[in-house]
């Protein structure tokens, strides 16, 4: 197949405008956008004219029958992955889905079936994985220079960063909070930098106790996830909407006796800060958003650190505020012409979610939830 990839988008919001859409100009050789569809009429017609696009659409269906799209990027809020992704792969086309790409086990497994059953490809899209700092970290443990790794740990903290745009804060359409957010980009590349073992059990705790409650500390919108602005006029936030986790925290027992700790949020009253962490039986590794990589070891000895000097390759786009998704969409790209194998596979997604749906039951529970409970091979 040497001609574009027809492409239709379903939710016009801030990730098409600054993810999607920026990194398909820059892959402008494999992908025609046609048309854009949003609930918020304005917000299609605000992309469409942006961005040049000829078509844009209130209706789904009426785009997806019109158009009969190669490709779908879903990127609405999370409550409408399923029904927007189902809808597209029924009408035969390709669909990369924002993530989570659901929130229950049985909804991920039925969007990799429906694609099957239709001869079409689902792409979940987890951009992390493309950036690269977390190459790096992967090529690291891929190497073997830290043995067995038994524990990993991640912290992703906004001190004040709620999405003050859209549906984010509200559990009607965005399910779930910073969890949902930026924790599940941290375990997937983490369950894919281990290989993605077994997930067995989740321990998990949310609150709601600050972006609830009315306090008026100043932010702004990039502390909430805009990097590059918003790029449409918002929707206007109203703080009693809130009703979502503003922080979640956990730990994930996983086969091998390998374990995950964890804690994310949207506004707490600590710092910022962002790390990764990996424990292994040769070496340990250490990574975050405003320090290097670092790789404490031995050497001769002597207790060792080592900083690699990690550079990103030539077709990387720094430039861009969310420079993951040109490298997922080359890779679709790849696999749609048959050069490449997807890089996020369906098993590490449904592994995934199977630790989302656990986290969500045990923190309402307030008990440790079993995978194979969720997956059904208990019964």
């Amino acid at each position: 197949m040497s001609k574009k990839f027809k492409t239709a988008i379903i939710g016009s919001g801030l990730i098409a405008n600054a993810a999607h859409l920026p990194a398909m100009q820059v892959l402008k050789d494999e992908y025609d956008v046609v048309a854009t569809a949003d609930m918020r009429l304005s917000a299609a017609k605000e992309t469409a004219e942006r961005y040049e696009i000829p078509a844009y659409y209130e209706d789904t269906d009426q785009m997806l029958q019109e158009v009969k799209p190669d490709v779908v990027i879903v990127s609405t809020s999370n409550a409408g992955h399923q029904e927007a992704s189902l809808k597209a792969l029924r009408a035969g086309a390709n669909v990369v889905c924002e993530k989570p790409v659901a929130l229950k086990y049985a909804d991920a497994a039925e969007l990799f079936n429906e694609a099957r059953k239709h001869g079409v490809h689902f792409f979940p899209a987890q951009t992390e994985r493309f950036k690269t700092h977390r190459l790096a970290a992967k090529k690291v443990i891929d190497s073997g220079a830290l043995g067995e790794i038994y524990f990993a740990e991640f912290e992703s903290l906004r001190r004040r960063g709620v999405p003050r745009w859209g549906f984010f804060h509200m559990k009607e359409y965005n399910l779930g909070g910073p969890f949902c957010d930026l924790g599940v980009h941290e375990i997937d590349h983490m369950l894919s930098c281990l290989g993605n073992p077994k997930a067995i059990s989740v321990s998990g705790s949310i609150w709601m106790k600050i972006a609830n409650s009315g306090e008026e500390l100043q932010t702004s919108a990039e502390q909430g996830g805009a990097f590059g602005g918003i790029h449409i006029t918002p929707r206007e936030y109203d703080w009693h909407e809130f009703d979502v986790e503003d922080m979640a925290a956990g730990l994930i027992r996983l086969e091998g006796g390998k374990t995950i700790n964890f804690k994310t949020s949207w506004a707490v009253n600590l710092p910022d800060r962002w790390t990764r962490s990996y424990a292994g039986t040769k070496a340990g590794l250490l990574y975050g958003n405003d320090f290097p990589m670092s790789i404490h070891g031995g050497f001769t000895g002597w207790q060792s650190d080592t900083i690699p000097q990690v550079y990103p390759e030539d077709d990387y786009h720094e430039e861009l505020p969310f420079p993951g998704h040109v490298g997922l969409l080359k890779n679709v790209a790849d696999v749609l012409r048959g050069k490449a194998e997807p890089v996020v596979r369906e098993e590490e997604t449904l592994n995934l979610t199977c630790i989302i749906e656990a986290f969500y039951a045990s923190a309402e529970t307030n008990r440790e939830v079993y995978c194979a409970d969720i997956t059904g091979e208990n019964k």
